[in-house]
C-alpha cells in the first residue's frame, strides 16, 4: 500500500500490478467501451481525467477500472493511480489527495 500520505485508499500501479495481470484475462462487459472513449478522447484543455463508478456492490466496478488500466500502454499505467472512495472520504480530503497526486506527478 502506499505510503500514508493520503487520506483516501490510494493505490498506485505497484499497489495493484497484480490485479491487472489477473482481470485482463477476464471477459470485459460492453461498457468498457464506453469508459475507453472517455478516457481516450481528446480535450487539450485537461490534464487528466477522473473516471468516477458508482453501483451496487460487488457489481464488477473495480474490475472494469482494472482492465481498462491493464489496456493502457506502460507509461500511462504508471501515471494513473486507483483510489477507492468510501463513506469515511469527505470531498476536502479527496480534492487535497488529488492535489498531492498531481504534485507527484500522476494524472
Amino acid at each position: 500500500m502506499t505510503e500514508m500520505i493520503y487520506k483516501a485508499d490510494i493505490r498506485l500501479l505497484n499497489d495493484y500490478k497484480d490485479d491487472l495481470n489477473y482481470v485482463s484475462k477476464l471477459k470485459q462487459r460492453y461498457l468498457i467501451n464506453d469508459l475507453k472513449k472517455f478516457i481516450y478522447s481528446s480535450n487539450d484543455n485537461t490534464y487528466g481525467k477522473v473516471c468516477l463508478l458508482y453501483g451496487l456492490r460487488r457489481t464488477g466496478k473495480t474490475t472494469m477500472m482494472f482492465q481498462l488500466i491493464s489496456d493502457m500502454e506502460l507509461k500511462k499505467q504508471e501515471e494513473s493511480v486507483y483510489i477507492n472512495c468510501t463513506s469515511k472520504n469527505d470531498v476536502v480530503s479527496l480534492v487535497n489527495d488529488i492535489v498531492t497526486l498531481i504534485k507527484n506527478g500522476y494524472k
